[in-house]
C-alpha cells in the first residue's frame, strides 16, 4: 500500500523513526527523516525553510520537524496492520 511509504525515501512509515509528518500548507506526508533532511540542507546555508518536493510550496522560520503534526491517519492505518498481524499469530 503506498499511502504507508515515505514518496521521498520510500520506506514505510513507523512510529519511531520513519514517522509520517504532513506538511500543513498543501497535505503531502513525509517521514520525518525525509523532512528533517530537507530542513538541514537548507539551514546549512542559515535559512530556516523548506520547500515541498512535490509541490514547491515553501514554508519558512522552520526550525524543527516537530512543527508539522503527525499523520494520525497513518498512525491508525499502521496499528491496523499490527493488530491484524498479531491476530493471524495467534
Amino acid at each position: 500500500m503506498d499511502s504507508m511509504l515515505c514518496s521521498i525515501c520510500k520506506c514505510e512509515y513507523d512510529q519511531s523513526i520513519k514517522v509520517p509528518r504532513v506538511l500543513t500548507n498543501c497535505g503531502h506526508t513525509y517521514c520525518q527523516m525525509c523532512i528533517l533532511k530537507l530542513l538541514n540542507n537548507n539551514t546549512e546555508n542559515s535559512e530556516n525553510k523548506l520547500v515541498c518536493p512535490e509541490d514547491n510550496i515553501l514554508y519558512t522560520d522552520i526550525t524543527s520537524n516537530e512543527v508539522f503534526p503527525i499523520n494520525l491517519k497513518i498512525i491508525n492505518m499502521l496499528n491496523e496492520k499490527t493488530n491484524r498481524n498479531n491476530s493471524i499469530d495467534l
